[in-house]
């Protein structure tokens, strides 16, 4: 599939892509207008939301008075804003790998005559990634279950009347702007999930496609891997930062459970223990996506280049099967004045041969690089080990009645 018969060509399809940009290309499009570093504009859009939900808090009397529930209330804010600023960068990191990928396998044009196979090869990256619908849906799915979790629990909270009175509409704005900071995070959790997966499925792309032939291998090069390290490489830093962002918002979420956990179990506080458990157990199946998703990157990289040696190993097999055809040939004229130099030649080729093919078939049986299972493996387990011994907790609390 041609994607780019001319420039003109080239220009229309990115026109076309612009229009179906998803809302999230607005995290890029701010960072290159305002010039800031990565974690610079992640750390504004942080502040700015720090300071609209403190600014609220003080106005309605949260931060007034110095107690154990307002310090707690003001940590989590902040907590949650901190990861708000790590997350943005997070982002933009993951879209340079995405759009990198042509140079991590260092895909090449044959022919110059033609338009850039790096170029055909962005395009088509692009033209998944960006589509509106299922990104769109892709969201939908992960926030729909935290905004009814929050939603049942208004229903049945018992100051729920009192809430929406007129007076005190500043203590639900204030509750409101809380939730949206979570859902923000949320949010970006899932967008970040968007581009991982877009990542695989990149990978998954030139591993089935035509783009496999411009992948420039080296059997012999000294990442083990045929050159593809630095794409290998990727991988350890994809899985520190989606596990570190989730780590962070897991965090970032329980702090506010410690007014809660220890709190005996009335109505309130029996389903509010509720609906933190089911938010945790749905941060747990975020981690475990993530991983899938980012193990068979790891898969998907392994396998082109197996793939690879695979093709390699088949054209050996042909010359070996013909050489050894020809050698068998001069055996059976040994009584015909044979040439019996060119039959050690042909000896000697077959070792040759023979060797190259069973050091191929090693490498293609290689275990796993240890230090990208060993990052992956640690990172998920990290990452796990805090929601899993919080929901622990919360059990015991629940049953043990406070």
């Amino acid at each position: 599939m041609n994607l780019l018969r001319n420039s003109d060509t080239g220009d229309s399809m990115r026109q076309s892509m612009s229009s179906v940009e998803p809302s999230w290309i607005w995290i890029e499009k701010l960072q290159k207008a305002s010039g800031l570093t990565d974690p610079f504009i992640g750390g504004l859009i942080g502040l700015l939301f720090f300071s609209l939900y403190f600014t609220i808090g003080r106005y309605v009397g949260h931060y007034v008075n110095v107690s154990t529930t307002s310090f707690i209330e003001f940590v989590a804010s902040l907590a949650s804003c901190i990861v708000i600023a790590y997350q943005i960068p997070v982002i933009l990191f993951l879209i340079r790998i995405l759009k990198d990928i042509p140079t991590l396998v260092k895909i090449t044009r044959k022919d110059d005559s033609k338009p850039s196979i790096v170029d055909e090869m962005r395009m088509e990256i692009m033209r998944g990634f960006l589509t509106k619908r299922p990104y769109y849906r892709f969201v939908f799915l992960i926030l729909v279950p935290f905004v009814a979790m929050d939603c049942w629990f208004f229903l049945i909270r018992p100051d729920r009347d009192s809430l929406l009175l007129q007076e005190n509409q500043w203590s639900l704005a204030f509750e409101i702007s809380g939730l949206l900071i979570a859902y923000f995070i949320e949010y970006l959790i899932a967008t970040i999930l968007w581009i991982i997966i877009n990542i695989y499925k990149t990978f998954k792309l030139l591993g089935n496609s035509k783009f496999r032939s411009y992948i420039q291998l080296d059997l012999f090069s000294i990442d083990g891997i045929g050159g593809l390290g630095k794409a290998m490489d990727s991988t350890k830093k994809i899985a520190i930062c989606y596990f570190a962002c989730m780590t962070l918002a897991i965090l970032a979420f329980l702090v506010p459970l410690v007014n809660v956990i220890y709190h005996e179990n009335t109505k309130f506080y029996l389903a509010l223990k509720f609906v933190y458990l089911i938010q945790i157990l749905l941060y747990v199946v975020l981690l475990i996506v993530g991983l899938y998703y980012i193990w068979s990157i790891h898969i998907e990289i392994k396998y082109i280049f197996n793939k690879y040696i695979l093709e390699d190993i088949c054209n050996i097999n042909t010359i070996y099967s013909e050489t050894r055809n020809r050698l068998r040939m001069k055996l059976s004229e040994i009584n015909k004045n044979a040439d019996y130099d060119e039959i050690n030649q042909l000896r000697t080729a077959l070792e040759i041969i023979n060797a190259d093919r069973e050091n191929l078939t090693r490498i293609a049986k290689s275990g796993y690089n240890l230090s990208i299972v060993i990052t992956i493996a640690s990172s998920f387990m990290g990452s796990l080990v805090i929601p899993i011994l919080t929901m622990i907790k919360l059990v015991q609390g629940i049953l043990n009645g406070g």
